[in-house]
C-alpha cells in the first residue's frame, strides 16, 4: 500500500449513530383477524396492529432522519457505515451528541405522557371507529417501562486500519469514495436545474433559493474535506469556491444579471458528464462556462452543456440588459452563518 493510500486511510474516521425505535405495533393475534376487513387504515397493517399513535412517535422519528441528513451532508458512506475526516471528528461528534441529547430529552417526555397519550388516542381515535377494538387494544397495552426499553441511541466512532492481504484494495475503496462524492456534486447540480433552485419568476425578477444557497455551501464544505481522495475533487471544490460570491449576490434571494445567467450555466456545466470532465481537467470556469453571446442570441451552444444548456428560459430578455444586484444576502441563522464563515476562510 502506498504512503499516500496510508496517509488517507489514517485521515478517515468512521463514525455511526445508530437508532432503534419501537414501532407502536404489537402481532397480530389469531382472534384479531375477524377485524381485518372492518377496520380503517392504519389501526392493523402488514400482519400487527397499532396499540401506540405515531404521534407519540414521530418526534423521536425525526430526530433519527435529521441525523442521518446531517451524516449525508458531512460524510461519506462506507461499508455500511459514515466516514469523515479526522479534523471534522471534534465538530460532527458535538453535534451527533446534541442529536443524541434531543432523543435522551423526547424519550423522557415519552415516558411521562405515555398514560395520556394513550388514553386520548383510544378515546378520540379508536373507540369512535370500533368500541370492540378498543377494548382489544387496551387489553394490549404495553407497560411504559417496556416501551421505552425498545427505544435506542448508540453513538460511536474507531479508526481505519487496513491489515492483510486486503490492504491491496484500500486504494479501491478510496478511489470509490471520491468518485460517489463527484456523483454527489452532479445530483446536486441536477437537482437545482430541475428543481427551480435558480428560478426566473419575471423577466425582471430572478432568484435562488435559500435550500440552493445553503446545499451548496454544505458541498463545497464536504468536497474541501474530502478533497486529499483526489485530484478530482480539488479541481472540483476551487470550482465550487468560485461560485460562491456569486450565491451571496443579491437580497431575500434575488439574484439578477450577469450573476444569474452565470451561476445558472455553471450549475448546467456541474450537472452533465461533458461539463464536469471540463471541470475536472481545468477547461472550465464559471465564467468561461459562461456565454453571453449564445443566451442573447438564443442559438446553441457547445456541446460541453449537453442538451440542458438548451432550456435557459430562451423567452427571458436579454440577460446582458438585466441590472445587476450587488447587494449581500445575510442570514441570522448559526448553522447557515457558519457555513459561510467556513466557505470565505482562507484555505
Amino acid at each position: 500500500m502506498s504512503n499516500d493510500e496510508l496517509t488517507a486511510t489514517e485521515t478517515l474516521i468512521v463514525v455511526e449513530q445508530n437508532f432503534t425505535l419501537w414501532t407502536g405495533t404489537v402481532a397480530l393475534e389469531e382472534s384479531d383477524h375477524i377485524y381485518r376487513k372492518i377496520l380503517p387504515g392504519g389501526l392493523m397493517q402488514k400482519g400487527r396492529k397499532s396499540i401506540f399513535p405515531k404521534t407519540g412517535i414521530n418526534p423521536l422519528e425525526t430526530i433519527k432522519q435529521r441525523s442521518r441528513r446531517y451524516l449525508e451532508s458531512v460524510a461519506m458512506p462506507i461499508l455500511g457505515k459514515w466516514a469523515i475526516p479526522q479534523s471534522k471528528e471534534a465538530a460532527v461528534f458535538l453535534r451527533l451528541q446534541n442529536f443524541d441529547s434531543e432523543w435522551t430529552q423526547a424519550l423522557d417526555h415519552l415516558a411521562r405522557t405515555y398514560d395520556q397519550q394513550f388514553e386520548r388516542w383510544v378515546s378520540d381515535t379508536v373507540r369512535p371507529k370500533d368500541p370492540l377494538w378498543a377494548k382489544q387494544v387496551i387489553d394490549c397495552k404495553l407497560p411504559v417501562d417496556d416501551v421505552i426499553a425498545r427505544f435506542h441511541c448508540e453513538l460511536y466512532s474507531m479508526s481505519i486500519i487496513p491489515s492483510g492481504t486486503a490492504a491491496h484494495n484500500t486504494a479501491t475503496l478510496l478511489d470509490g469514495m471520491g468518485g460517489r462524492l463527484l456523483q454527489e456534486v452532479q445530483r446536486f447540480a441536477n437537482s437545482v436545474c430541475d428543481s427551480q433552485g435558480l428560478y426566473t419568476a419575471t423577466t425582471d425578477h430572478q432568484g435562488i433559493t435559500l435550500r440552493t444557497r445553503v446545499g451548496h455551501l454544505e458541498l463545497l464544505d464536504k468536497v474541501r474535506s474530502f478533497r486529499f481522495l483526489g485530484n478530482d475533487l480539488a479541481t472540483v471544490e476551487m470550482f465550487l469556491a468560485q461560485m460562491t460570491p456569486l450565491l451571496m449576490k443579491g437580497q431575500k434571494g434575488r439574484i439578477r444579471g450577469l450573476n444569474f445567467w452565470k451561476l445558472k450555466a455553471a450549475f448546467i456545466g456541474l450537472s452533465t458528464d461533458a461539463g464536469m470532465a471540463a471541470i475536472v481537467n481545468f477547461q472550465a470556469t464559471p465564467d468561461s462556462l459562461y456565454q453571453p453571446e449564445t443566451i442573447a442570441a438564443n442559438v446553441d451552444v457547445d456541446a460541453v452543456f449537453s442538451e440542458r444548456f438548451r432550456s435557459l428560459d430562451k423567452d427571458a430578455d436579454d440577460p446582458l440588459t438585466a441590472e445587476n444586484d450587488a447587494g449581500t444576502n445575510t442570514s441570522t441563522s448559526p448553522y447557515i452563518a457558519d457555513l459561510f464563515a467556513t466557505a470565505f476562510a482562507p484555505h
